[in-house]
This record gives structure tokens, sequence and C-alpha cells, in this order.
């Protein structure tokens, strides 16, 4: 999946719905001019009651491309230089 269109990749994903509906918010930003998307696919369920991030796992979009999956990309791409 790493390098395809955004369009391609959410088609592959799991509906949402069918997992529990309860879901977190897509983000968007743009840094060094270019647009950063970042999609929460639901990917387990904890049963407390609450939404927390260990039931997500984010896809992150450069300019319409999936360029990382995971909290660990996530985390090691420097999007504080937002524009």
């Amino acid at each position: 999946m790493m390098g395809e269109p955004e369009h391609q990749v959410l088609a592959k994903l799991p509906d949402q719905a069918a997992l529990g509906g309860r879901g977190k918010e897509r983000e968007a930003l743009v840094a060094n001019g270019q647009l950063i998307e970042v999609y929460y696919f639901r990917s387990g369920n904890i049963p407390d009651g609450r939404i927390t991030n260990e039931e997500f796992t984010p896809y992150v979009f450069i300019d319409g491309t999936l360029m990382a999956v995971g909290w660990m990309a996530l985390n090691a791409m420097d999007l504080s230089r937002s524009q």
C-alpha cells in the first residue's frame, strides 16, 4: 500500500461503521508546502467505555499519497513546522 493514492488505500481499509462506528476525526495540515492528512482507522477495541489511541492505526498521506502507517512513523515525522 505504501506509495499508493489515497482513494485506493481508503477503499482497501475496513468499514469503520462495522467496527463500532466510534472513530477519530481525520486531521489535515499544511507543512513545508505539502498537504498532510492523517486518517485514524480503528484496529482494535478495548472494552472499557473509552476511546483511546491504542484502538487506532494512523495512515499518513502527503499530497494524496500514502507515506507512513502507524504511531511510530507518525511520531517520527516533524509536523511542528506547519504553515
